[in-house]
């Protein structure tokens, strides 16, 4: 599947308090994402696309709140924990995007990877090749803290994916 089959349909926002999520997922990420997708072993780009989305959950936790969505955690670190027991593509995100900001990760908290020393760029070859690659081409991995190799780009669609179906929930008339 290509990133521009990703491209959000903006919409009147359902939240009393215009829908800030949607606007930054579709001017900031969505561009970032694209940016890393076409250039899989980049690691600028991924980068930036692993902060962008993570800052849009955050983001999207405000909107909910705003919107009356009490059955979520007040606190955004609580709404991010929870999202990340749902889906392993988040919490490798959260845990890389923390990594980022913070360059080790020494904290109780369980981890998926404790630095980005542990996203490398490798020859794209068998088992991570995927239609449409550049043939010969390299992408970036991430070795978890379990020793599982996980290709970065597919960490990025899961979690673009759920933050667009979270922002279509917030976006998408309630029934009359």
């Amino acid at each position: 599947m290509s990133h521009t089959d990703w491209e959000p349909e903006m919409t009147e926002p359902r939240s009393r308090n215009g829908c800030r999520s949607e606007r930054f997922l579709k001017t900031i990420v969505m561009p970032n994402f694209a940016a890393a997708v076409d250039a899989p072993d980049d690691e600028r780009h991924m980068a930036n696309a692993v902060l962008t989305i993570d800052a849009c959950i955050g983001l999207i936790h405000r909107d909910l709140i705003e919107d009356g969505h009490h059955n979520i955690p007040s606190r955004d670190d609580n709404y991010r924990d929870q999202l990340a027991e749902t889906t392993l593509d988040y919490h490798l995100l959260r845990d890389l995007a923390a990594a980022y900001k913070h360059g080790e990760l020494t904290g109780k908290k369980p981890r998926l990877l404790r630095t980005t020393d542990q996203m490398s760029t490798i020859q794209n070859e068998l088992g991570f090749l995927q239609c449409g690659d550049e043939l010969g081409g390299n992408i970036l991995i991430v070795e978890t803290s379990e020793g599982k190799f996980v290709r970065a780009t597919d960490t990025l669609f899961t979690t673009v994916g759920m933050a667009r179906d979270l922002v279509k929930m917030l976006t998408t008339p309630e029934p009359a």
